[in-house]
């Protein structure tokens, strides 16, 4: 992809058929939320200029904080600094506009080709960004990836009565993102769009009522547009296809001492007890960042934050997790999943165990089904038994880099 290159990513949808209150670009998928996954591929597109991230007003500060974690070293000759993350409309042809208008501030040129691409669709590769923009750059059409269709179709007939009839599908095609298109042409056509009050189906269609001719380039089957929770379960799927299991395991234990409750796994359960450590204690965050350590190969725990470290004094672990799976996620692993077992003769901990994982699950950006905490006792015996103090063992499954992102990255120079 030899012209430079622009790119919209548009995550401000209200995701009303996912089900989740507040969209669904925050949804967490094996690690990452839903956005990050497009987004990431696009970080590292060769003559990417800039990209505007489109989001609800509402998650723009979080969509901020996620965007400030991609590596440097993983974009060709770009900073991070030209990633613009923008507020989106009511519509998503508003957001794209906003998008464009955004990067017409942000030194852009007639001739660029922009790209325009759903965060809704995760699994759009490498390959498909650069086969739209090239086809894009050499045309100057309006371009998008399709599939046709091949299976039977019936149409209502007439329209809302319930009866079917047989119809056509010779010449019908599934239609993508991404598309691209000229940068001047594309947004000339967006506000042309605006001030008329009229409104397309998408991209495509608005580029051709402009007078730019469209052309398809071959879609993909996996480039599937998440509507609803299933398709997030799919997305998971295929994302972890032909990635590398590695499996890392982690023990943590601490002393117990008069106080006003143990906290593990984020919650502060009551007894009078407490544990006691040079963070919060909490042992079990801690077994599962030791675990995660270790699949990834990444030493352990007490070397990141050593006791010896003031700043680690009365730390929350949930937080250092949190930050150790951002390093993983950065370096694009996913998680498989995290079993837990805790130690412990006392307190009773089955009825926090929901609460637990939850909090685990959001400090890795995972889907809760994906952890399992559970407790055992050591009938009295040793030092737990005896309740000096409660330990926890966790085993921790990660899918490591792809081939395809690890070309990739390697094509892109530090």
């Amino acid at each position: 992809m030899e012209t430079s290159c622009l790119a919209v990513l548009v995550a401000a949808g209200q995701g009303n058929r996912f089900g989740r209150p507040g969209g669904k670009a925050l949804a967490p998928l094996a690690g990452r939320p839903l956005f990050m996954h497009a987004l990431s591929t696009l970080w590292i597109l060769p003559a990417i200029k800039h990209i505007a991230v489109v989001v609800r007003e509402d998650d723009r500060r979080t969509v901020e904080e996620h965007v400030r974690r991609l590596p440097p070293s993983g974009k060709r000759g770009a900073a991070p600094d030209k990633l613009l993350v923008v507020g989106g409309g009511e519509t998503r042809q508003d957001s794209v506009r906003l998008g464009l208008e955004a990067l017409a501030l942000a030194g852009t040129e007639a001739g660029d080709v922009v790209l325009v691409h759903d965060a809704a669709r995760p699994l759009a590769s490498r390959a498909l960004f650069l086969r739209v923009a090239g086809k894009a750059a050499t045309t100057g059409a309006a371009v998008a990836p399709a599939i046709p269709v091949v299976d039977s179709l019936r149409a209502e007939d007439p329209p809302g009565s319930g009866a079917t009839v047989p119809a056509e599908r010779e010449g019908l095609w599934r239609i993508q993102t991404p598309q691209g298109c000229r940068f001047g042409s594309l947004v000339q056509a967006h506000r042309s769009a605006a001030a008329q009050g009229h409104a397309a189906q998408d991209d495509l269609a608005l580029a051709q009522a402009n007078g730019i001719e469209v052309g398809l380039v071959e879609g993909e089957e996996s480039n599937l547009k998440v509507t609803s929770p299933a398709d997030l379960r799919y997305a998971a799927d295929v994302l972890t296809r032909g990635r590398a299991p590695r499996v890392g395991i982690g023990f943590d234990v601490h002393p117990l001492r008069a106080g006003g409750g143990v906290r593990l796994g984020g919650v502060l359960v009551p007894c009078e007890h407490e544990l006691v450590g040079h963070s919060d204690a909490d042992a079990l965050a801690h077994a599962v960042t030791d675990a995660l350590l270790g699949a990834a190969g990444g030493g352990d725990i007490g070397l990141r934050f050593p006791s010896s470290d003031e700043r680690w004094r009365g730390a929350d672990s949930i937080k250092l997790l949190g930050a150790v799976w951002d390093e993983l996620a950065a370096q694009s692993y996913l998680v498989g999943n995290i079993d837990v077992t805790v130690l412990a003769e006392a307190p009773r901990l089955s009825p926090h165990f929901g609460r637990m994982q939850d909090n685990l699950a959001a400090a890795m950006c995972c889907e809760s089904w994906r952890v399992n905490v559970k407790a055992t006792t050591t009938e009295h015996l040793g030092s737990i038994g005896r309740g000096e103090g409660i330990a926890a063992m966790a085993v921790a499954l990660l899918h490591a880099p792809g081939t395809e992102t690890r070309v990739a990255e390697a094509d892109a120079p530090s």
